[in-house]
């Protein structure tokens, strides 16, 4: 694929974004087991990174809703904020108790969930770049 094919690629998915997985599987489909067991792996790791940042977004997501009795356990503090950087835990650690403040929350939500997002994208960009667009000729 020569460089002018990438803007190509990145024009076609952009006027048609429902191409995207259909693609996806279609080139899914045409590789090899083996092929398929490297990428799963690959897959599975940015599965796992996106995991540790999906707890703290769906806890704070959680503390912003409900009662304050029910965040001010330990089990909430496990589950969802134990070694992370986000304002449930700081203050936790400063107080032995998460803040009243629930619009703090909001900012850890946000905060989480740039990288999550930025997973996505480079995912979708590199399938782009490297894959491309289907050839209207059917032979790829």
């Amino acid at each position: 694929m020569m460089l002018r094919d990438f803007r190509r690629s990145f024009e076609y998915y952009f006027q048609s974004p429902y191409e995207l997985p259909v693609q996806m599987a279609a080139w899914w489909g045409r590789q090899a087991p083996d092929t398929r067991i490297g990428i799963a792996v690959l897959l599975g790791v940015c599965a796992l990174y996106a995991l540790v940042y999906v707890r703290p977004i769906v806890g704070s997501f959680l503390a912003i809703f409900f009662p304050y009795s029910w965040l001010n356990t330990d089990r909430m503090r496990a589950i969802f904020f134990r070694g992370t950087s986000s304002e449930f835990e700081q203050s936790w650690k400063a107080r032995g108790q998460p803040t009243n403040a629930r619009w703090r929350y909001l900012f850890d939500v946000f905060y989480y969930f740039g990288p999550l997002l930025v997973v996505v994208v480079a995912l979708g960009i590199c399938f782009m770049v490297l894959v491309g667009y289907p050839n209207p000729l059917g032979d790829g």
